[in-house]
C-alpha cells in the first residue's frame, strides 16, 4: 500500500462510467450532502473586512439601489474584541442609538438578509479572556512539552478540536452569537492555517489530524446551530473540507 506522512493509505477507485456515477458512489462511500437552507443558494456579499455596521449598511444600500437582490452578508475576520473570544467590539455596538448586533440582524433578517460570521480562525490571543480557561481544560493544541502552539495568519494560540472538552469551552461562546441570530459560520483558516510541526493534539500528531481537523472544526459549529435552531437547517462554509463534511452542512 501507498505510505504517506500518516502511514498506509486506503485507496477507493471509483469507475464511474459516468461522472453521475461518479459522484453517487462517492457520496454513498463518504456521506450524502446535507440540503441547506434556501438562502444559502442566493447571493452573497463579502468584504476583507467590513469594520462596523455602517460598513455593511453601506454595501447592502449600493448594492439595492442597483438592484441586486442581496440575501447573506458576512462579516469577516476582526469583528471580536479579541481574536477570538467570539464577542464583539465595541465599534459594532451602536451605543448612540441604543442598537445591539442582535436588533442590527434582526433589522437585516426583516429585509430577507441573513447574516454569517466569520470564527476568525481556530486560534486564540493569549489576551483573550477566554484562553486560560480553554488551557486550564485542554482545548489548545501544545508542542509536546506542555506549551501551546502559534499558528495562522492573526498568531493566536491554535485550537485542538480533538479535545473532548471543546464543546464545553466553545459552544457557551459561539451560542451566544447564534442566539443573536447568526444564521451559519465562516470557518476561516481550519486547515489548519501555519500548523507547526512540533504540534501535539489530544489524539495525535498532525500527520494523523491533519486532514480531519477541519472536519471536527466544522462538526462542532454545526452542533451548536442544532442546538440552538434545532429546527432550521444549519449552514457553514468552510476554507478546507476533507472527504465527508459535506454531511455536516458543510461546503
Amino acid at each position: 500500500l501507498p505510505i504517506s506522512d500518516g502511514g498506509e493509505i486506503d485507496l477507493f477507485v471509483i469507475d464511474g462510467p459516468r461522472l453521475a456515477d461518479v459522484i453517487d458512489r462517492y457520496t454513498g462511500l463518504t456521506g450524502r450532502p446535507s440540503l441547506p437552507p434556501l438562502w444559502a443558494l442566493g447571493y452573497w456579499q463579502s468584504k476583507c473586512t467590513f469594520y462596523d455596521w455602517n460598513a455593511l449598511d453601506e454595501s447592502y444600500n449600493q448594492l439595492t439601489s442597483r438592484g441586486f437582490p442581496v440575501d447573506v452578508m458576512v462579516i469577516d475576520a476582526d469583528w471580536p474584541e479579541v481574536i477570538t473570544d467570539y464577542v464583539w467590539a465595541q465599534r459594532w455596538i451602536d451605543s448612540a442609538h441604543g442598537l445591539t448586533p442582535a436588533q442590527k440582524i434582526a433589522d437585516y433578517a426583516k429585509k430577507g438578509v441573513k447574516i454569517v460570521m466569520s470564527q476568525s480562525g481556530p486560534m486564540v490571543k493569549p489576551e483573550s479572556p477566554t484562553y486560560a480557561p480553554g488551557w486550564a481544560m485542554g482545548v489548545f493544541a501544545s508542542d509536546g512539552k506542555g506549551n501551546p502552539v502559534q499558528a495562522g495568519y492573526y498568531g493566536g494560540m491554535l485550537l485542538d478540536f480533538t479535545s473532548p472538552k471543546m464543546n464545553d469551552w466553545l459552544w457557551p461562546q459561539t451560542r451566544k452569537l447564534s442566539d443573536e441570530g447568526i444564521a451559519g459560520w465562516w470557518l476561516d483558516l481550519d486547515e489548519p492555517e501555519g500548523e507547526p510541526p512540533q504540534t501535539h493534539y489530544f489524539a495525535g500528531r498532525p500527520p494523523e489530524i491533519h486532514n480531519e481537523y477541519s472536519l471536527l472544526c466544522t462538526m462542532s459549529f454545526e452542533g451548536v446551530q442544532l442546538m440552538v435552531h434545532p429546527d432550521q437547517r444549519p449552514f457553514i462554509l468552510s476554507r478546507a473540507g476533507p472527504a465527508g463534511f459535506q454531511r455536516h452542512h458543510g461546503a
